[in-house]
């Protein structure tokens, strides 16, 4: 991994997450962060106060998940749409959120939307959502390196300048300066993209002193124009880049590793059969890297811990539904990896970790979202798609109890004489976890592995041992020694029998890729 990458670079790009976490269009938290380090600079902060603002707005939906599953609950199973739906009312004003009524519970049986409202209406069910969320914001924030200053800004989220916020119902300046800044940008950020300029300056005269501090208002009246203008740029992580005073924080590998665990945590949030599921994964995909021989054991169990980073950015009206999903529906949960993979590659520190998450691939080619076969897994993906099984497997989910020890290994063996799971990862996951060996043969030819078959399709199209070795990331060696294992198998001596049975046994195409 590189020596010199700015920490600010890295959450900026993983902020793409919790905007899809909290419905919002990509790059709000970029915006809102630019927004809060120009005001902090013209309400006369140091470059302390506008790193901590910076910091603290980029963060400000860090907790999204924390509260996603009561989120759910009120409003028709879609909890993104709830956040989204109340993003720009002055929650201060009852008129302002019932006039969001009609638009709860879309599609939901009018009983049920009564209920509903009745709920949102009780001042302790707003106090747990909003509290949900602070919590877990300032949790995640402290893993990642925030300082108290930040960490006390996420506390206060939801609190407001006259005293009507939640949870603690903090008054004018007892509220934070950063956590002001923060209230201020979230308005600026919202009102500018639903009514440019003039409506920031209208909504924000409006709630001075009651959501807002009037000294920030007043800068925001001087400012709006410039602040907007501002956000008119190729690159808006370029430009929060640029606003972040030096000396700026950088990333080592131990920083990377926190953030990513940090972020895991944001994603398995999101659904209460989650809980846990990729630090989980990384755990066992680490115990199975000696075995199996991969090497960048950082990339491995940081690249674990991301792996469904993107769930996110689906409903949970889809994760947590008890019956069987229709096809929409498992299209709609498959593009959670498209959007991991989108994340990853907003940042030159994450990039190299795409290739290791698509754990949702099968080496027949029926995975998601690339549909790659066979040797265009990457080997470390290929373990860590067998860990990924295994781990849900023997967890709950929405319309199936976890499955025992045994029965898990069993499946975990039929999807790996199938042809979808690498049989290497799959004796190697079942060893380490103590269950006995299914045979793993399937309907492999000539008893060959998966890996002998990924040497056997790229022997057959001409390939050298040195190009095999460098397309498998594997020793020239080891490959030497592949192809005198499958000659010895299938009982030819030289390249053209090779092809000639991987036609016949249709494995041709195994690799399937030219470049």
């Amino acid at each position: 991994m590189q020596h010199e990458s700015r920490l600010l670079e890295m959450l900026g790009a993983l902020s793409l997450a919790t905007d899809r976490g909290g419905g919002f269009p990509p790059e709000t938290a970029l915006r809102t962060s630019i927004i809060g380090s120009r005001l902090a600079r013209a309400w006369g902060g140091d470059d302390q106060f506008v790193r901590d603002s910076q910091l603290a707005c980029l963060l400000r939906y860090l907790g999204c998940t924390g509260s996603a599953h009561e989120a759910a609950a009120l409003h028709a199973g879609d909890d993104q749409g709830f956040l989204q739906l109340f993003a720009d009312v002055d929650v201060g004003k009852p008129l302002e959120l019932l006039s969001r009524a009609p638009r709860l519970a879309p599609g939901a049986p009018m009983r049920q939307r009564v209920r509903t409202l009745a709920k949102l209406a009780d001042p302790r069910i707003a106090n747990a959502i909003s509290l949900g969320h602070c919590e877990v914001a300032c949790r995640l924030g402290a893993q990642i390196g925030a300082n108290s200053e930040v960490v006390r800004a996420l506390r206060q989220t939801y609190e407001r300048f006259d005293g009507r916020g939640l949870p603690d119902r903090l008054r004018g300046n007892a509220v934070a300066r950063v956590a002001r800044v923060m209230h201020a940008a979230q308005v600026f950020e919202v009102m500018l993209r639903s009514g440019g300029v003039a409506e920031v300056r209208a909504a924000v005269q409006r709630r001075a002193r009651g959501q807002l501090d009037p000294e920030l208002a007043q800068v925001i009246e001087r400012e709006a124009g410039d602040i907007a203008n501002s956000l008119v740029q190729p690159s808006l992580l370029g430009a929060l880049l640029a606003d972040e005073p030096a000396p700026h924080a950088c990333v080592t590998a131990d920083r990377r590793r926190e953030v990513a665990l940090a972020f895991s945590l944001v994603g398995d949030l999101k659904s209460t059969f989650t809980l846990g599921h990729s630090t989980r994964v990384a755990e066992l995909a680490e115990r199975c890297a000696g075995p199996l021989g991969v090497a960048n054991r950082d990339d491995l169990r940081d690249a674990a811990l991301l792996h469904d980073l993107g769930r996110v950015g689906i409903s949970n009206a889809l994760w947590e539904k008890p019956s069987a999903l229709t096809f929409a529906e498992r299209q709609r949960i498959e593009e959670h990896s498209w959007l991991t993979d989108q994340i990853l590659r907003a940042s030159p520190l994450l990039y190299p970790l795409s290739e290791l998450t698509g754990v949702h691939e099968r080496l027949d080619g029926s995975g998601y979202h690339r549909r790659m076969r066979a040797v265009s897994v990457a080997p470390a993906a290929r373990l860590l798609a067998a860990c990924d099984v295994y781990v849900a497997l023997v967890s709950d989910r929405p319309q199936r109890r976890a499955h025992a020890k045994g029965m898990a290994a069993k499946i975990l063996g039929e999807e790996a004489r199938a042809g979808r799971l690498d049989r290497d990862s799959v004796r190697v996951v079942l060893e380490v976890v103590g269950q006995p060996l299914p045979k793993l043969r399937g309907h492999a030819p000539a008893a060959l592995s998966s890996r002998e078959i990924d040497v056997l399709a790229l022997l057959a199209k001409g390939r050298s041992n040195k190009d095999i070795a460098a397309r498998l990331h594997v020793a020239e060696r080891t490959v030497k020694n592949h192809v005198a294992n499958v000659y010895d198998k299938i009982g030819v001596r030289t390249r053209a029998g090779a092809a000639l049975f991987a036609v016949e046994h249709d494995l041709i195409d195994a690799g399937a890729f030219e470049n």
